[in-house]
This record gives structure tokens, C-alpha cells and sequence, in this order.
């Protein structure tokens, strides 16, 4: 399952506090606990709210439970930023779960892209961030 796989490697990737659990037990626990299609947005969630443990995705994954529905903070191109290419970690066979497929390659995260202005406005503002020092910005030549 790419949830799974892309929820297992943000948590890697951004060196989440596990609370001295292994990645897979984790993800696999709340696999069991919450419908798949919450966790990566959770964890995104937890990323956005600058919270790095397993506990704070568990927090929100509980909030959401009881109100019935996800409800994110983060915009796309949050999440465009953190989920751009990351890498998987590999496991050793005896730290996965029956249910959990051995990461052995690089998984590319997909992000949500919509069509609308703020994508414009993302990239202008892109651009604005990577111009040398003393350039002058198109408003004000």
C-alpha cells in the first residue's frame, strides 16, 4: 500500500521521536486503528504543526476519529515541499510485520496538485526566495 509506505518514510525521513517503538509497529498499529488514507495526511499534519513524535500523529489520528473527518491545516504546497522525494528506509526482515512490505527502494511521495492561483502565487514568490542578492524583482524596475 503507497499510504503506508509514503506514512512509514515521512516518519524516517524527518526522524519522528518513535517513543523507542520501530517505524513499522507503529504505522502497523494504527493501520489497524484508523482507515490507511488518514496517516500520511496525519503525519504531514504533525509536520506542519511542528510536532516530530509518533504520539502527536496519534493525537491528531485521535481528533479526527472522534470528529468523524480529517481536517488539515497544511496547504498543498506545504505539502508539495515536504513530500517532494524522499527515501525510504530499508528495514531488517525481522522488524516487519506480516502485514508490512519490506521498503527496499525509493518511494517518490505524491502530493495533491490542484489547479488554482495560489500555485502562481507559489512560484512567484519561489522565485523572488532564489534571486541573487541585489536583483531587482520585475515590480520594481
Amino acid at each position: 500500500m503507497a499510504a503506508i509506505a509514503e506514512t512509514t518514510a515521512l516518519l524516517q525521513h524527518y526522524g519522528f521521536d518513535l517513543g523507542g517503538q520501530e517505524t513499522t509497529a507503529v504505522v502497523a498499529h494504527w493501520q489497524q486503528t484508523y482507515p490507511v488514507e488518514w496517516l500520511r495526511p496525519a503525519t504531514l499534519e504533525a509536520l506542519y504543526r511542528g510536532r516530530y513524535k509518533t504520539v502527536s500523529v496519534a493525537e491528531i489520528l485521535r481528533q479526527w476519529h472522534k470528529k468523524g473527518a480529517v481536517q488539515t491545516n497544511f496547504d498543498p504546497d506545504f505539502e508539495t515541499l515536504i513530500c517532494s522525494k524522499l527515501e525510504s528506509s530499508t528495514a531488517p526482515p525481522e522488524e516487519l510485520s506480516p502485514e508490512m512490505p519490506q521498503l527496499t527502494k525509493t518511494v517518490e511521495i505524491r502530493s495533491f496538485q490542484p489547479d488554482f492561483p495560489g500555485l502562481e502565487t507559489y512560484a512567484k514568490l519561489k522565485a523572488i526566495a532564489t534571486q541573487p542578492p541585489g536583483a531587482s524583482t520585475p515590480d520594481k524596475q
